[in-house]
């Protein structure tokens, strides 16, 4: 399977949409077994790139740190959701 590398806002909007369907703590590698699911992978140094690109999301409370590596879902309203969801689409609709 050909992976596409994502990163910025896409990036963060697609992680932060897997964390809220899971319902459950996620590792970094297991957020980047999720994108690989869907074709993407993070640009550069996975890793990195994932936790960089949900360091924003944790800002906004969209998203918790538990610990070093592990994140959930934090406080997200539904038309949030519902927008992040059509951003995505759209960017995948795009390419």
């Amino acid at each position: 399977m050909d992976l596409r590398p994502t990163s910025g806002r896409e990036l963060r909007y697609t992680l932060t949409i897997v964390l809220a369907d899971v319902r459950r703590t996620l590792t970094v590698p297991e957020l980047l077994e999720a994108l690989n699911r869907l074709g993407l992978t993070a640009a550069g140094r996975p890793a990195k790139t994932i936790s960089d690109a949900l360091r924003w999301e944790v800002r906004k409370g969209r998203v918790v740190q538990l610990a070093r590596g592990r994140y959930r879902t934090g406080r997200i309203p539904r038309s949030t959701l519902w927008w992040i969801r059509q951003q995505i689409a759209a960017a995948a609709d795009a390419q």
